[in-house]
């Protein structure tokens, strides 16, 4: 079975989480919407630096912003689903 974990900063100013770091091995990749009840607003950078093997990422509704070169080196990413907010 494939492992995503998502790491995270809480961040006081918008009392929402911000995924920071992510480890794993799946090929299709869903950003959870939601950390402790707030919402997930912001994709740090580099955040999926170098996972060649992820596919497809689904990003959710709740993602305002993304940071720098979040898919540097993902070679073999072919979809991306983004909010309509992006």
């Amino acid at each position: 079975m494939p492992m995503q974990e998502f790491f995270f900063r809480y961040v006081e100013e918008t009392d929402s989480f911000c995924a920071i770091s992510y480890r794993g091995d799946a090929a299709e990749v869903a950003i959870p919407p939601m950390r402790w009840g707030k919402p997930v607003t912001i994709l740090f950078d580099n955040l999926f630096k170098g996972h060649a093997e992820i596919r497809s990422v689904v990003i959710p509704d709740t993602v305002t912003g993304i940071g720098g070169f979040v898919f540097d080196g993902c070679c073999n990413l072919k979809h991306i689903k983004l909010p309509d907010a992006l």
